[in-house]
């Protein structure tokens, strides 16, 4: 049944001072298990081009985290439902996208049993599924300039009096005895693989396009690199660098997660559900003319507008499963979106949501997303676990929420870190196609994920710099 169709509550709001998510982000940060759905608002981006909301939360009142390959319910993600139904369903409202639910992220394999597909085993947790269960958040609308304190109906008094303790205007940063630590890698990262094994997997790729098994298969290459210190400051580090409208900073005790995707995997919203695959991509230059040319370039790239098409294609197929007939539209296709790292081609789609179905439904039939798989989705996922050596883990999955107003947002887990306390994680793929030549396949990785890498190396360098000079 659809939420909208319940008696709902409605969340206890309390106006707040419009002021950059950074300093909220500040406040909360030393609470257990931060999180931060992060807009990429800031005085060097347009809210053209950023999302328009930024919700931040901390101590949630339960964590789940299970593998759906393994678990036993009526459906993959049935613990998800289970962990809503805890907190009572309160009124949509689009204003407010967030009124208490969950926040966390999926890994590309959690869905793996739903293909046929066996994990690896190789990634760094047992657990693909990791969600915490929040029942407050501020949530930053950039629409309105407006900031507000969403408390869930549910949510313990004693909690309540924490969360507003904190934020309160003469309050310093939670924990502020322990000052954040500085992020710091020991080391250059490293790809898993040579260039000539990625190129010879490529080549494989090609292989099987050419005998007809898939017209696309995403391939990714991984990066790692040993660091100490806090993690949250490589984020805010990468995110002066590329804020994005889909980044994320997840502060779960097991793992950090640092997101800086520019690409939305599914929204819900009074049932009508949007995606917004990326396929095409080119890098940026720092002379406007040189730029204009390389945007007008995949602009009329007759191999990114077929691998787009392609993508949204599968995009609509896999909504179908879930949405009423008739109700799939594509009001953009090939549309030019630059970010300050590179430009890409994105397309939407939109459908409205069948009865019975919810948003979980959507992310059992539609996970994870085609863009970084390819097509048709299930052969050329069995393609990249035969050809990529570990589990991709977080990367090429999603991160958002699930509120118990029935919305939904998430991305594509692209352009994301996880750093699990001594190594730091990081993905750069892109997908291959029976005319791709393998060096520029190769190079369009690095293009994606080095700007990145090169962010958190420029510490190593000041740090060894230092060392010379001491």
């Amino acid at each position: 049944m659809n939420p909208s169709n319940l008696h709902h509550l409605r969340p206890i709001t309390e106006e707040l001072s419009y002021r950059p998510a950074l300093e909220y982000f500040n406040q909360i940060r030393n609470l257990e298990d931060p999180v931060w759905l992060d807009s990429g608002l800031d005085s060097k981006v347009a809210l053209a081009s950023s999302g328009r909301f930024d919700i931040l939360s901390a101590e949630p009142l339960e964590r789940l985290s299970f593998d759906p390959n393994t678990t036993t319910g009526s459906t993959p993600l049935e613990p998800l439902r289970d962990s809503l139904c805890s907190l009572a369903s309160v009124e949509s409202n689009e204003d407010i996208p967030f009124c208490g639910g969950l926040i966390g992220y999926l890994s590309y394999e959690a869905n793996h049993k739903s293909y046929g597909l066996p994990r690896k085993g190789t990634g760094r947790s047992n657990s693909t599924v990791c969600m915490g269960l929040y029942a407050w958040a501020i949530v930053l609308d950039h629409l309105k300039d407006r900031a507000l304190l969403v408390i869930h109906p549910d949510c313990p008094p004693e909690l309540q009096l924490r969360v507003k303790s904190c934020l309160a205007d003469s309050a310093t940063p939670a924990d502020a005895a322990s000052e954040p630590k500085s992020f710091e890698l020991s080391a250059p990262f490293r790809a898993s693989q040579s260039q000539s094994q990625y190129l010879a997997r490529v080549g494989r790729v090609i292989d099987y396009l050419g005998a007809g098994d898939c017209y696309q298969v995403n391939l990714a290459q991984h990066f790692s690199a040993p660091y100490a210190g806090d993690s949250a400051e490589a984020y805010l580090q990468l995110r002066e660098l590329t804020p994005n409208p889909h980044g994320a900073y997840l502060g779960f005790a097991e793992r950090k997660i640092l997101s800086m995707s520019p690409e939305r995997f599914v929204q819900v919203q009074n049932n009508q559900i949007q995606t917004w695959p990326i396929k095409g991509t080119a890098p940026r230059s720092s002379n406007p003319a040189e730029d204009a040319q390389l945007a007008r370039q995949l602009m009329d790239s007759e191999k990114n507008r077929a691998e787009n098409l392609m993508i949204v294609d599968l995009m609509r197929n896999d909504l179908s499963t879930c949405c009423k007939p008739g109700s799939i539209r594509v009001p953009g296709l090939y549309e030019l979106y630059s970010f300050p790292t590179v430009h890409h081609l994105v397309s939407r789609i939109t459908g409205e949501l069948a009865e019975a179905q919810d948003s979980v439904s959507v992310l059992e039939h539609c996970f994870p997303g085609g863009s970084i798989t390819g097509a048709p989705k299930r052969r050329s996922m069995q393609i990249i676990a035969e050809l990529e050596q570990q589990d991709r883990g977080v990367y090429c999955g999603c991160i958002g929420y699930l509120s118990c107003c029935g919305s939904m947002d998430t991305n594509i887990a692209i352009r994301t870190l996880e750093a699990d306390g001594e190594t730091i994680h990081a993905w750069g793929g892109g997908g291959i196609v029976m005319d791709s030549d393998p060096g520029a396949e190769y190079q369009e990785t690095l293009d994606k994920i080095q700007p990145l890498l090169k962010e958190l190396e420029r510490n190593l360098s000041l740090t060894a710099l230092a060392q010379v000079i001491a």
